[in-house]
């Protein structure tokens, strides 16, 4: 059938009895009628519970008028357990055409001109979670079309973005279909938002999904897997899916999921830590598939810093796996990059990078923005930005606002930013809060390290 044929034909419909368990002949659009004042003032009530009290009653009436309050007054309520029962009971009603006919409505010309609205996203995200075929084939085409525009990949980070604020089964199965997305398959930043987001969601289905992409996938992205399962199971078993298959088919029926913690900021130095097995810098491990490395050379560097700082990025860079690709970016009032484009790390190149890295001279000025900035031109996954001082010069110097610019040019990139102090100073003043948020915005970690 003709997809605009189906809907209009949805559309279309007049009010019937609908189904709900064993009453089959409920007049739910009556029955929801008579209750939407109720409804809407408890959902707009101040106390939570009352919000949802009142979600959890809008789940017995199937209508596109319930699913319209659930769309706008539960998801567009500021409390994220409001939002995420909202979400839940909607995922239960796209099994009603009408509804989904009314999430086709609200999608409408926003996602088709490129600038969708709040509950854009999330009509979407239902529809692909629909158990109705058609209505899950047209939202998968939606999606497959909008993969194929020049901004179009923005527009499904971003929907992955909003998924990853929901939890449940609910969740997990849209984003189970964008892995089916051609673009995830080539795209890095789509590919990790959608990675990340089946992180969050805390559904067994996607527990299982993340593990069956571990064959699949490589740098950033599995080792964004492995911290997950590592950290969720409390189990060490490496990267190899085949151990973490073997986990799940003896775990699966009976596993719960920890209590949701808040990542912790910023760490203590790491003097006298024993180095991880394989290639790191300065202790943090090198998981990346495409790096940039960030030296800072600016004239407070002198002395014990630079050779420090120069022997470990050698000692680094010599690591380096075959298959990766990386470049190196100095900085101190201007910036050098040592390649344009990332180059396999090839015996060859590593030699040349060594050259550029000893061959570096200190001048004045930290312009860390202007580093970050042409860090984030390349085609990478991960960035390491070493620095010993505050920014000094270069187009933005108020850390606060470098830390938000460079959240800007990051949130379609998706690039890990590790973020190393070299001689910060004490714990929890202004440079070392800038380094350990500049880490924590952009899924780093944050290194202070002995010269």
């Amino acid at each position: 059938m003709n997809r605009w044929l189906f809907w209009s034909l949805i559309l279309a419909v007049v009010a019937i009895p609908l189904q709900n368990g064993s009453a089959e002949d409920r007049d739910v659009a009556g029955e929801f009628k008579a209750a939407k004042a109720g409804l809407t003032a408890q959902i707009k009530d101040r106390k939570k519970e009352t919000h949802l009290a009142a979600v959890a009653k809008l789940e017995s009436y199937p209508t596109p008028e319930a699913a319209k309050l659930l769309l706008f007054q539960g998801l567009g309520n500021a409390d994220e357990e409001v939002k995420r029962a909202s979400f839940d009971v909607l995922a239960k009603l796209t099994g009603n055409a009408e509804v989904c006919g009314f999430l086709r409505t609200t999608i409408g010309k926003h996602w088709k001109q490129g600038k969708p609205q709040p509950e854009t996203y999330a009509s979407l995200a239902l529809l692909l979670a629909s158990e109705l075929p058609d209505v899950q084939a047209e939202a998968i085409d939606m999606v497959r079309e909008a993969g194929e525009r020049p901004t179009g990949r923005n527009l499904l980070i971003t929907l992955a973005d909003e998924l990853a604020n929901c939890r449940g089964d609910g969740a997990a199965r849209p984003l189970i279909e964008l892995t089916e997305v051609p673009l995830f398959e080539h795209d890095f930043a789509f590919r990790r938002a959608v990675e990340q987001a089946l992180g969050h969601v805390r559904s067994k289905t996607a527990v299982t999904t993340l593990i069956q992409l571990l064959v699949k996938v490589k740098g950033e992205v599995r080792a964004d897997i492995i911290k997950y399962l590592t950290e969720t199971s409390g189990q060490q078993l490496g990267i190899e899916a085949s151990a973490w298959q073997a986990w799940w088919q003896q775990n699966e029926a009976k596993f719960e999921f920890p209590a949701e913690q808040k990542p912790q900021r910023g760490k203590e130095p790491q003097a006298g830590r024993v180095r991880p097995p394989g290639p790191n810098y300065y202790g943090l491990p090198i998981t990346a598939a495409k790096i940039v490395f960030v030296i800072d050379t600016s004239g407070s560097m002198n002395g014990p810093r630079i050779v420090a700082a120069k022997r470990e990025l050698c000692r680094a860079i010599e690591e380096l796996p075959a298959q990766v690709d990386f470049s190196v970016v100095a900085f101190n009032g201007r910036t050098y990059a040592w390649q344009q484009n990332l180059v396999p790390a090839t015996p060859d190149s590593k030699q040349s990078a060594t050259y550029f890295v000893m061959a570096q001279t200190l001048a004045s000025g930290t312009a860390s923005y202007d580093a970050l900035e042409a860090a984030l031109q390349f085609d990478a996954e991960a960035i390491y930005f070493l620095t010993d001082g505050a920014p000094f010069g270069g187009k933005i110097t108020r850390p606060p606002e470098i830390v938000q610019a460079v959240g800007r040019l990051n949130q379609f990139r998706r690039m890990t930013i590790h973020s190393l102090g070299i001689g910060v100073g004490a714990p929890g003043n202004a440079f070392d809060t800038f380094l350990a948020t500049l880490a924590e915005r952009n899924f780093g970690v944050y290194e202070r390290v002995d010269q």
